[in-house]
């Protein structure tokens, strides 16, 4: 084996390695900093031990400046959005600066530098070891050093982390580090200047993540991928339809999942209603309008923090209230207490069977003791 090839699986093993052991081991500032300080180190090791390889720089100069806008676009689309879910003052701290700011811009071009490096390199391998180990630096960001500690962070932060270093590897690929590089920076470090966020549900925001970096790169290949001469106007009408189906499509899953529209999606995590709604089947539910339910709908409600799906039993006007008394179809008994209309937040309109298990199956393994 080639001499600069065994310092490259060697030193790109040894990243992701280093970096999985921050996420594991330590948590919080001490994360961040540790995850900064090992992009900086890497990617001058790169830059100094492997042999520089040019990357293919075609239209350079016009992809930095629609991942720049797209930054931008990404950015005004997220703060209009505030005029439906409402704002939040952001109180900033000086601490910020030390705490996120230089510590993120440092893992953001260390990152970006030692990734372009390795690709240039045309090596399978170590381009998935640079993938894996860019990856987990991005995924210690979103978490805020959270680490790998829960299901809600693998799911907010982890899966986004996927999805745009996908869209990052094909970017720095084709025309350098400089384009990802201020994408990355206007994305993540708002956070910490603007003294405003967006009330936004978290998991609608998780999933914006997840979805925007595969449009933008969906965006990208159609623009600048070779077309052969052979290629008609319908057949580029025809992509574009597609394209514009999908995007229609994530858009509605967004509406779904967010729960803040007029209809949601819910995921069952237990046997109480089996035989009507599985475990692991997912529920379409319509917002509550207030209205007195029926006997025999099923409905969405709270009982302390625990969100729960039953069937309403009977329903009953005590002392000027209607309380709703429910039962899972698969129970011998109705639930203990009652509920009332301030605890209803939606009813049951449609079942999908089996496409909530992989949530399930990732909940039951981060819940494991």
């Amino acid at each position: 084996m080639k001499k600069d090839k065994l310092a490259l699986y060697i030193l790109s093993a040894l990243y992701l390695a280093v970096s999985l052991i921050a996420s594991l081991c330590f948590s919080g500032t001490a994360e961040i900093v540790f995850t900064a300080a090992c992009a900086a180190v890497f990617a001058v090791c790169a830059i100094l031990l492997i042999k520089k390889r040019s990357v293919l720089d075609i239209e350079h100069s016009q992809v930095t400046l629609i991942m720049g806008l797209a930054a931008v676009l990404t950015l005004t689309l997220y703060y209009l959005s505030g005029f439906y879910f409402g704002f939040n003052k952001v109180l900033l701290l000086d601490t910020f600066i030390f705490k996120y700011v230089i510590p993120y811009a440092v893992i953001i071009v260390f990152c970006e530098l030692y990734r372009k490096k390795v690709l240039a390199q045309k090596d399978t391998l170590s381009s998935v070891l640079a993938y894996c180990a860019c990856a987990v630096a991005d995924f210690a960001m979103l978490a805020r050093g959270g680490g790998f500690k829960s299901f809600s962070s693998v799911g907010m932060a982890l899966f986004p982390a996927i999805t745009g270093n996908l869209l990052y590897n094909y970017v720095s690929s084709k025309y350098g580090a400089l384009p990802v590089i201020i994408y990355r920076l206007v994305t993540v470090l708002y956070r910490f200047i603007v003294p405003v966020s967006v009330k936004i549900p978290d998991v609608m925001l998780s999933f914006l993540r997840i979805a925007l970096p595969l449009i933008l790169w969906g965006f990208l290949y159609a623009l600048y991928k070779k077309r052969g001469f052979v290629s008609s106007r319908r057949k580029r009408a025809i992509v574009y339809v597609i394209d514009g189906v999908l995007i229609v499509c994530v858009v509605l899953f967004i509406m779904l999942i967010s729960c803040q529209f007029r209809y949601g999606l819910l995921v069952i995590g237990s046997e109480s209603m089996s035989g009507t709604v599985d475990k692991g089947d997912a529920i379409i539910y319509e917002k509550y309008d207030g209205e007195i339910v029926p006997k025999g709908a099923v409905i969405v409600f709270t009982r302390g923090t625990t969100t729960v799906v039953h069937r309403v039993d009977s329903v009953k006007y005590i002392d000027g209230e209607i309380r709703y008394y429910t039962k899972g179809d698969a129970n011998d008994s109705i639930d203990s207490g009652y509920t009332t209309s301030d605890q209803i937040f939606g009813t049951v309109n449609l079942k999908i069977k089996y496409i909530g298990y992989p949530t399930i199956w990732c909940r039951d393994l981060f819940n494991r003791k």
